[in-house]
Order: structure tokens, then sequence, then C-alpha cells
């Protein structure tokens, strides 16, 4: 379980966050829904405690792995070469998702962005977290990629994970059951399950 009570951000004199609370459930889908700057990214960030609340707490019950928009991969290997260094560090077999994924034998850095989120995906999943988070990650793929990815998203889910996602491409998700936060000028709006 996630629980945000009574949790604001502010960096310097300005305040991301304000006053939130909100529950999230194990072996859910969770979207964050809001225009930029309403403190989507901020809230990954404080699940993943790379940041800290300025007041209030925050309960995260498991271990968590987030895939920023940004990417925190090493840029100067080959992909197969990291993946493989995965497979030996968590003892996992991740040739399903290079096939799945077709991802390409590149230096990470030459990776398009779609490449990088799928790799990066690949990387959330060799770590075995209960709580992937996802900032924006179908951003850069075409619609044939983005359905497979989206795929394993449910996947994940059914076999107990929790997610949470970032997005602004809110009908990518329409066929899944999610549960939804809505965000304004960092106020949460109002939260729900949905299903269109």
């Amino acid at each position: 379980m996630i629980e945000f009570i009574n949790v604001t951000k502010k960096y310097f004199l300005k305040t991301i966050l304000k006053n939130i609370n909100f529950k999230i459930k194990d072996g859910t889908i969770n979207l964050l829904i809001g225009e930029n700057g309403s403190g989507k990214s901020t809230i990954l960030k404080l699940i993943s405690k790379n940041i800290y609340p300025s007041s209030g707490k925050i309960y995260v019950n498991n271990k968590c792995v987030y895939i920023q928009e940004k990417y925190n991969l090493p840029r100067h290997i080959n992909s197969y070469d990291y993946i493989n260094f995965l497979e030996r560090i968590n003892y996992i077999d991740l040739s399903y998702y290079v096939k799945l994924f077709d991802i390409p034998n590149l230096e990470i850095k030459k990776l398009s962005k779609g490449n990088l989120q799928k790799l990066s995906l690949i990387s959330a999943i060799a770590s075995k977290a209960s709580i992937i988070l996802l900032d924006e990650p179908t951003e850069g793929m075409d619609k044939n990629m983005k359905e497979k990815y989206l795929k394993e998203i449910v996947k994940l889910e059914k076999k107990g994970k929790t997610i949470v996602i970032s997005t602004h491409d809110i009908l990518d998700y329409s066929m899944m059951k999610t549960n939804t936060l809505y965000l304004s000028g960092g106020n949460l709006i109002e939260g729900d399950n949905w299903i269109l």
C-alpha cells in the first residue's frame, strides 16, 4: 500500500503539492492525470524517496522502482550487455522481453526514446520490485509497440505488482481497470475507479 497523509512539497518558495491525501492499494494500476506542473512527477519522486515531503507523511509498504522520464540508464554500454548484467545479478531470464520489445543491440545512448522506455521497463521487471513507478512511459512509441507495452503492464498487475503511471495519454489506458488521481495546480481534484 501507498498512503499520502497531508503531504505538502515545496521547492524554495514554490508549492508543488498542497496537503495531498490518498491511498493506493496493492496490486492495482493507478494513473496520475494533470497538466504539466500539476505535481505528477513530484508524487512519483516522493513515493520512491528520491525527494521528501516538506510536511505530512508518506507510507510505502514495499520495494519500488522509479522509471523516470529522463532515463537513469548507463549510457556507454550496449543494450544487450546491460540486459545480460540484469539477468546475472537478478537471476532472471529476460529473453522474452528482449524479443517482444524488439530491443536493438546498440549503445544505450544511441537508442530512441521509445526503446529507452522499453529497456527501462525491462530493468524494472528485472528488479522484482513490488511497486513500479512510470513517468510518461508510452511517449515515443508507435501504436503497435504501445499496445504490447500496455499488455505487459496488465500482466504485471495480475502478478500482484502495483503500478503508478504519470501520463497525459489517458486514452491509452481506456481498456484497463485503473484508479485515477486528477491533479491541478498542486491540488488533488478527485480520485475514482473507472473503465471506459
